[in-house]
């Protein structure tokens, strides 16, 4: 009995693992995990090898074999390929999504259903008659394990774990599960990517292709049906994230003077708040060797007058494949009316009013899936065309391929208004007889607008499916926006 009790102590170790997960105790989370399962496994063995044997069929025997491998193999690739094993049992803290694919898309814990086969079967191959009394009670502390974890542990771990318990079956697969499982083996076969990156850059840009405008929607705009605690669960799994990293560099360590905070609550009272000019000395410098991770590039910001020139910041691989979504989120915003609406298609013309790189906004149409909308002027060319030289060949493209969606600043849309009235009456029409397309569009607008008895505006050259704004004075000048073109700008913060 000393075995069965010595597998009963690896059990409970083993519960504590999800508690250490949540508190972000540093090694704890591995050694508890090695822990309870080496002396749950010393005991298996022990138990198998009882000299006390069962009387059972040579058959029985050989089919437990074959149970025993198909349900240690499944167990295995549940728990630790299915899942991201590093994140899940090594790093400190919990893993950084919920896993719904794969096993998952079938029931919430595909691992406890191999479990209960694979003790079945270990008594059919160690014919051990202390197996016979040991496999039920290891079949009752998993499955209470995972009772507790479902119950009170993983909807703290893990934004959307409410809704997974909605959709998904904890231990017994229903139809719909089924259905889900094999549509998402189906996904996996089909995209046939080496990495999550990769799968999720090329999705995005699948997705408008093929039309699958729903699951493109949930994928880039399905934060704004997140309730507020499950986008705060987010927030605070990103700070800790931040926060581990942060602990690693010469940057992290200055910060939070020497501090090495845990939890959220232990980074507010250890770490004193902070200004540019902490990280000023590092930034504007642009010293690589004392951030935590190595950037691609280095954008700015204006700051304030007389304070810094610019403000120096360094943007990562990471953080520049996150903002992807993010854009492609705004630019759903601005033309939609409803959820789910996505207007807008592949080679859609975008007008190019955004500040040049290195500013922080010229980092946007770098984001963007390259080649999925037709920039005027085109990227490349813009980033070398002094601003003003390129919103006017942008605004000649425009009149004779079309504009779908106008991405400028406040200011500069307005301007942009402004010198279409200003230029009313005055158009070279014999500049434009070898541009028909510019010629149609020019006199399509000027009837428009003789008829309204007004001066010529954007809006009756364009029909925009979107518009998009920055700047401080975004809410000074919307009036005269829709005035212009026709729509309200959906404005965001930029610099």
């Amino acid at each position: 009995m000393i075995y069965i009790a010595t597998g009963i102590f690896g059990f409970l170790i083993i519960h504590f693992f999800d508690f250490i997960s949540l508190k972000r105790i540093p090694v704890a989370k591995p050694l508890t995990w090695t822990l309870g399962i080496g002396l749950w496994i010393y005991s298996f063995i022990m138990i198998c090898l009882a000299p006390n044997k069962l009387l059972l069929p040579v058959w029985s025997t050989r089919l437990g074999w074959i149970v025993l491998a198909i349900s240690l193999f499944m167990f295995t690739y549940s728990l630790f390929i299915n899942l991201p094993f590093r994140k899940t049992y090594i790093a400190t803290g919990v893993g950084d999504k919920l896993i719904r694919t794969g096993l998952y898309a079938l029931v919430r814990h595909p691992g406890a259903i191999w479990f209960i086969l694979f003790m079945l079967s270990s008594i059919l191959v160690s014919k051990s008659s202390l197996m016979l009394i040991t496999a039920p009670i290891f079949i009752v502390l998993n499955t209470l394990l995972v009772v507790i974890q479902d119950k009170f542990f993983f909807t703290r771990m893990f934004p959307g774990y409410d809704k997974y318990q909605q959709e998904t079956p904890m231990l017994v697969p229903n139809r719909r599960s089924i259905v889900v499982f094999i549509k998402s083996l189906q996904r996996a076969r089909a995209c046939n990517v080496n990495s999550e990156e990769e799968y999720k850059m090329a999705t995005l840009r699948e997705l408008l292709q093929q039309g699958n405008y729903e699951e493109l929607w949930q994928r880039c705009c399905g934060f704004i049906d997140l309730s507020l605690e499950d986008f705060m669960k987010i927030q605070k799994r990103l700070l800790l994230e931040q926060l581990e990293l942060l602990k690693k560099c010469e940057l992290g360590r200055y910060i939070m003077n020497g501090a090495t905070p845990y939890t959220v609550e232990q980074f507010r009272k250890q770490v004193p708040l902070t200004t540019y000019a902490d990280y000023a000395p590092y930034l504007l410098k642009r010293k690589m060797n004392a951030l935590p991770k190595k950037p691609i590039l280095w954008q700015y910001t204006s700051g304030k007058y007389g304070e810094y020139p610019f403000r120096w910041a360094p943007v990562t691989a990471r953080q520049l494949d996150e903002i992807e979504p993010l854009i492609m989120a705004l630019v759903f915003f601005s033309g939609c009316k409803q959820r789910k609406e996505i207007v807008f298609r592949e080679h859609d013309n975008v007008l190019y009013g955004l500040a040049p790189p290195p500013y922080a906004t010229g980092s946007i149409a770098r984001a963007l899936p390259q080649g999925l909308f037709n920039f005027l002027p085109p990227i490349e060319t813009a980033e070398e065309t002094p601003f003003e030289d390129r919103v006017k060949q942008g605004f000649n493209m425009a009149l004779s391929e079309g504009l779908d969606l106008c991405l400028a600043l406040s200011s500069i849309t307005v301007a942009m208004g402004a010198r279409f009235s200003q230029k009313n009456g005055h158009t070279d029409f014999s500049a434009l007889l070898k541009q028909p397309k510019s010629l149609y569009r020019l006199v399509k607008g000027l009837i428009k607008s003789k008829l309204a008895r007004r001066p010529l505006l954007p809006r009756d050259i364009w029909s925009l499916k979107g518009l998009i704004t920055f700047g401080i004075d975004g809410s000074v000048y919307r009036e005269k926006i829709r005035e212009m073109w026709g729509r309200y700008p959906l404005d965001f913060h930029g610099c």
